[in-house]
């Protein structure tokens, strides 16, 4: 992913990936793991229990850390 803010480039996992895209298509706050968890399992069509919060909270935080979210 090539963040043209920064002009870095950042390799993401696919599911940190899809959490960026959900949290910026559908202007979520990256603070709500259970609305970010909720609305990629719909997309998923799975259930949001089949999706552990812990996952979500785990590519928010790599996220943050690579300065792609606030």
């Amino acid at each position: 992913l090539y963040d043209r803010r920064s002009g870095r480039t950042h390799l993401l996992a696919v599911l940190t990936a899809e959490v960026l895209r959900v949290v910026e298509a559908q202007r979520l706050s990256p603070a709500t793991a259970f609305a970010v968890r909720d609305s990629l399992a719909t997309e998923l069509g799975m259930s949001p229990a089949e999706l552990p919060t812990t996952v979500i909270e785990d590519a928010l935080e790599q996220l943050r850390a690579a300065e792609l979210l606030t």
